[in-house]
């Protein structure tokens, strides 16, 4: 079987903004393609250029556009030249629709807990900082791109999500019964040892990942070790450096970030709203015994299972911190049963085949 993937990037491409939902996509085309699929992954790039990732996986990059609907048209026109069976896009953009007009039968994961909602963006334009002229401007640029997304969500053959918040989702919004796949990550075969407490933070400095919380954080708990690892705007990091007890190591590798998480004890995620899926360093950091402590959202498992926080301000996620280094017992409760959980839960073969048997169905069903 032939599958074309439409990414807005490609995990290997040093000129690409990569995000947990890009990471994904490369790992389960990865996965596919080690399953005799023929993968053709489609993606935007500062420079333009093709190659193979391996006899089954070919990455074709084509010139990133100044607008989105300069690249729609452009990653339409491109894909025109080529023969495939199936169609995969992960998120919601733009792409969705243009895999509606392939009028091949596609697949569309979703990648937030609100990213099944209608009319998304035009809410985010109405609830942001932009200036009211600037509001004017872009609203119906925006509610063709809402328009765009809707048509292709509400005609894709199959709904892949995350977890049970996104099911329902999918259940009340389009009265479709979707598919919960979780993310993929690769086993972690030992515990690690726990030779320092440091809290982390990993993630893209952006306003709604509110990194300035984890500052405020490390400057009331002077006693502990905070690091933080990630790039962006760093004017809302500004005067992290004359904090002693708080570290920024910037852009880090993948295999840079798996040692740090090896050593340290509680990981955070401050992002403000229910808008994220399952991040993947929330991941990386449980399978490595890391126990989250997160705001506003605990995506349908860690309360559920015990192996992590949900904490709605400032003040609870200092008190949870305190909590489990003060309380060894408690933590390594926690933490090994993190361990365990997501080295199942999230196991790369066990939901790469889920990936593999759905594609299959799905094909079959429209061939």
């Amino acid at each position: 079987m032939k599958v074309l993937f439409l990414s807005e990037n490609y995990y290997n491409d040093e000129y690409a903004n990569i995000t947990g939902s890009i990471y994904q996509s490369y790992l389960i085309a990865k996965f596919l393609s080690q399953k005799g699929f023929k993968i053709m992954y489609v993606s935007l790039s500062k420079i333009p250029r093709s190659f193979k990732e391996n006899d089954n996986f070919e990455v074709y990059l084509i010139k990133e556009k100044n607008n989105v609907f300069l690249s729609f048209f452009e990653v339409l026109k491109f894909i025109r030249n080529l023969e495939f069976d199936l169609v995969y896009t992960r998120g919601r953009s733009y792409l969705l629709f243009i895999a509606f007009l392939t009028k091949k039968p596609y697949i569309f994961n979703s990648n937030a807990q609100e990213g099944l909602r209608k009319f998304k963006h035009i809410s985010k334009l109405f609830y942001s900082k932009r200036n009211f002229f600037k509001k004017i401007l872009l609203f119906i640029p925006f509610l063709i791109l809402d328009f765009l997304v809707q048509i292709g969500i509400k005609n894709s053959h199959l709904i892949i999500v995350q977890n049970e918040f996104q099911r329902n989702e999918a259940k009340k919004i389009w009265k479709r019964d979707a598919i919960i796949i979780p993310n993929l990550q690769f086993r972690v075969k030992n515990y690690p040892k726990k030779s320092e407490k440091i809290v982390i933070w990993i993630g893209q400095i952006t306003k709604w990942k509110n990194p300035q919380l984890f500052i405020e954080i490390a400057q009331k708990l002077k006693k502990y070790k905070f690091l933080m690892i990630g790039y962006g705007d760093l004017n809302l990091i500004e005067g992290y450096e004359k904090i002693e007890n708080l570290k920024f190591l910037g852009k880090l590798k993948n295999e840079e970030i798996n040692k740090i998480l090896e050593k340290s004890w509680i990981i955070l995620n401050t992002s403000e709203g229910e808008s994220e899926g399952i991040p993947n360093v929330i991941i990386q950091a449980m399978m490595r015994g890391n126990v989250p402590i997160c705001l506003n959202d605990d995506f349908s498992i860690l309360e559920k299972y015990k192996i992590g926080f949900k904490v709605k301000n400032l003040n609870e996620m200092i008190e949870k911190i305190i909590l489990l280094f003060e309380n060894e017992n408690l933590f390594f409760d926690y933490s090994k049963r993190a361990f365990e959980f997501s080295n199942n839960y999230f196991d790369y073969e066990r939901n790469g085949n889920l990936y593999y048997q759905y594609f299959l169905e799905i094909f079959s069903k429209n061939s």
